[in-house]
């Protein structure tokens, strides 16, 4: 179906823009509903650039493949995806575990004084 492959492709490109958002699909042939579940709340809520492009995508899809309808929901929507048709998960930023031994030289730091076996020592300030 070619509104299905429009919004994959849609969704993909979204993805890539807000690479930290997980995106969940499904398709209600009844209803002729596409249905798009977004996380977290945050970006669905105050995300303003997301937004933008939610908004654009609706009145795109709206206008170019009437009569289906697309919609876009939050995970506390009352509106659930219960089997999506794809998932895009949030990319994970690489990490590399690197370990750091510092090393401390502590010359002229401590000063000996003192004769025998009787030492003092004193910390530099």
């Amino acid at each position: 179906m070619k509104s299905i492959e429009y919004i994959k492709d849609a969704l993909t490109r979204i993805s890539k823009k807000f690479p930290q958002l997980s995106i969940k699909y499904q398709f209600y042939s009844d209803s002729l509903t596409h249905i798009v579940e977004v996380k977290p709340i945050s970006d669905f809520e105050d995300n303003s650039e997301y937004i933008s492009c939610e908004a654009d995508l609706s009145i795109t899809f709206d206008h170019d493949f009437f009569p289906e309808s697309i919609l876009f929901v939050s995970e506390e929507s009352l509106t659930k995806i219960d089997c999506p048709s794809f998932i895009i998960e949030p990319k994970s930023i690489p990490f590399e575990n690197k370990c750091i031994n510092p090393t401390f030289k502590f010359e002229g730091i401590c000063d000996m004084v003192g004769s025998n076996n009787d030492f003092q020592y004193r910390l530099a300030a």
